[in-house]
């Protein structure tokens, strides 16, 4: 596996598991070896696998759930809510069921069950998103003001992993204040963020939104158009999702989408 050979890791296990039915730590191995592949047949025996396994842990849930995402998302929610069900504490499930409400736009639910859990950093943050998902801006921004504030406790945020955390934090944060109309306090939240991931194509994008937001659509154009270039497909298409979503920018969405940047 470490130097890339699934091939040949599956076939070892198909032999071992041929010989050894019952060995269901060898059955596990192999479904996280198919669940690095990217085929419908792959995650097919991975799920066949799953449903041979004598008993399910914790991570047999998370690599269930996985596998449901994988063949039929929308099933992923049920799937989640057995998982919770079957292991009520563990709070690594109700974080993925969590998000599974969230997707499924059962913003209450989701809710509902962060606010059952023992507060920190990860779950203020999730309570934040579930609280912009209904539009209610002021009590998101006091769930990352309160989220911001426990991270500072339980991680160092002056090491990569940590200033990648808290970076996360004030993104969020900023988004919210921006629907808001807090722009001063999104603009501090986006230079905050910048400093800590300096080649962000999405913060300089949404700094370039706040100067749209200010009239100043000269501005706004350069920066946000720099970022649309800069941004990879995938950051490229929530931009643009961003720029169309929101009625205030129909004029930058304008110019920027149809390629009319000569004002």
């Amino acid at each position: 596996l470490q130097d890339g050979q699934v091939d040949d890791a599956l076939a070892v296990l198909d032999s071992h598991l041929h010989d050894h039915p019952q060995d269901d730590e060898a059955r596990r191995l192999r479904i996280a070896v198919r669940l690095r592949g990217s085929d419908q047949a792959g995650f097919r025996a991975a799920r066949d696998d799953q449903e041979r396994l004598t008993a399910l842990t914790p991570d047999d849930w998370r690599a269930r759930i996985e596998i449901a995402l994988r063949l039929e998302p929308e099933s992923a929610l049920a799937v989640a809510a057995q998982a919770v069900a079957a292991y009520a504490d563990n709070a690594s499930l109700a974080a993925l069921y969590v998000e599974r409400l969230l997707a499924a736009g059962q913003w209450e639910a989701a809710l509902s069950l962060v606010r059952a859990q023992v507060p920190t950093w990860s779950w203020l943050a999730l309570a934040g998103r579930s609280q912009a998902d209904t539009g209610d801006w002021s009590s998101a921004r006091s769930d990352y003001d309160s989220a911001l504030e426990l991270l500072g406790r339980a991680v160092d945020t002056s090491t990569a992993y940590g200033a990648g955390l808290k970076a996360d934090l004030l993104l969020r944060r900023g988004a919210v204040e921006l629907q808001a109309d807090l722009l001063d306090a999104a603009e501090a939240d986006y230079h905050a963020a910048q400093a800590l991931v300096a080649d962000d194509p999405m913060i300089a994008f949404n700094r370039g939104v706040i100067a749209a937001l200010r009239g100043d659509l000269v501005s706004a154009l350069e920066v946000c158009g720099d970022a649309l270039m800069r941004a990879r497909p995938t950051i490229r298409e929530q931009m643009e999702t961003a720029l169309a979503q929101d009625r205030r920018l129909s004029v930058l969405a304008m110019l920027l989408l149809q390629g009319e940047s000569d004002i």
